[in-house]
């Protein structure tokens, strides 16, 4: 009996599928979604900016960003100004995409429109 291998396309459904898991989980939390919506301008941001955005205390907020860098969605950059401060931005990974109806968030298994 002759065994044949499987197609690429399912060697390379878990990682899709995993990508894509981390994704939702992600984008599953409003204050998560403030966050990358707020990163969208293309400065950094630190987490006593972001907190009012996020609605939350400075700790809360450092929480999503924690898990936002362990998503590769954000990294932080010393301020230049402040280099005792620590701004994030979005990372590469995360492609911003603005159209005339409105931006669009490009993680590469999926794409949010933000309206």
């Amino acid at each position: 009996m002759e065994t044949s291998a499987p197609p690429p396309s399912a060697l390379n459904a878990p990682a899709a599928t995993q990508d894509a898991a981390v994704v939702f989980g992600i984008l599953s939390s409003e204050k998560r979604r403030k966050i990358l919506v707020a990163l969208t301008a293309g400065k950094g941001m630190s987490a006593t900016q972001l907190a009012p955005i996020v609605g939350r205390t400075q700790d809360g907020t450092l929480k999503h960003l924690i898990e936002l860098r362990q998503a590769k969605m954000v990294r932080m950059s010393p301020d230049p100004e402040d280099h005792r401060r620590q701004l994030y931005v979005l990372t590469e990974s995360v492609q911003v995409i603005r159209t005339e109806q409105g931006l669009d968030l490009d993680f590469g298994c999926c794409v949010w429109r933000v309206r």
